[in-house]
């Protein structure tokens, strides 16, 4: 409970250090998200989700992304490789990302640290147009988890966004979420949470305040069930 309590003093400490400097912008994020254990350790997951801003009067933009995870070490060491298509007022990017994550669970208790590298491009060249030239990124996300009682579970995180280009490498973004999760019915989950990020070194810098509402369905391993017909056979 003390590492829970310090994570989230941490989360909105930050938030308050920086309020003074940033343009405020409030957003909504709703998502839809499909969960499929496969054999041999493996997994994947695929999601859609709509954001908005500009305080919630404009789209930002539909995201499509898809993860396959393999369970390097159950319950403590997986991998994973992902793709995520996005297309927005800005233009669209095609997203693909490789990653660890380091899992350790203390009763009820969980806590997680996700290191990913993003590669976004806008299009595919050998030669990109100045502002336009694929995006670098390297990402840590430290989450902690709390299970309480009737299926629900506090979560929160914070995750540092590195930018690697020739122009810039540093951390040019924060972003903070902490939520809470509810199992109402068996497989199907509803998160609701805040998320809270910021721009680092950049002129005019905003800092987003947004709501998020996401579903996700654990799909029934019906792998399983076909191999226990086969030898009833």
């Amino acid at each position: 409970m003390i590492h829970l309590r310090f994570l989230f003093i941490l989360l909105f400490s930050v938030a308050v250090l920086q309020a003074q400097d940033y343009r405020h912008e409030a957003g909504l994020w709703t998502g839809v998200q499909l969960n499929l254990d496969l054999p041999k350790n493996f997994s994947f997951s695929t999601q859609y989700q709509l954001r908005l801003d500009n305080d919630l009067y404009r789209v930002r933009g539909s995201y499509i992304s898809g993860a396959l995870q393999y369970d390097i070490i159950k319950k403590y060491l997986s991998a994973e490789v992902e793709y995520r298509y996005r297309t927005s007022r800005w233009g669209d990017q095609h997203r693909f990302g490789i990653g660890l994550t380091g899992k350790y669970k203390y009763k009820k208790v969980s806590f997680s640290l996700r290191t990913v590298y993003q590669r976004g491009h806008e299009y595919f060249n050998s030669s990109y147009e100045p502002g336009h030239e694929p995006t670098n990124y390297l990402r840590n996300r430290l989450q902690v988890k709390l299970d309480l009682k009737k299926r629900f579970e506090l979560f929160a995180s914070v995750e540092p966004y590195v930018r690697f280009s020739n122009k810039y490498n540093g951390v040019d973004r924060f972003r903070s979420i902490a939520g809470v999760g509810w199992e109402f019915v068996k497989t199907h989950h509803l998160q609701v949470f805040y998320l809270n990020q910021f721009t680092i070194g950049r002129r005019n810098p905003a800092m987003q305040h947004n709501t998020g509402i996401s579903y996700s369905w654990d799909v029934p391993k019906f792998w399983k069930k076909s191999k226990k017909k086969d030898a009833k056979k």
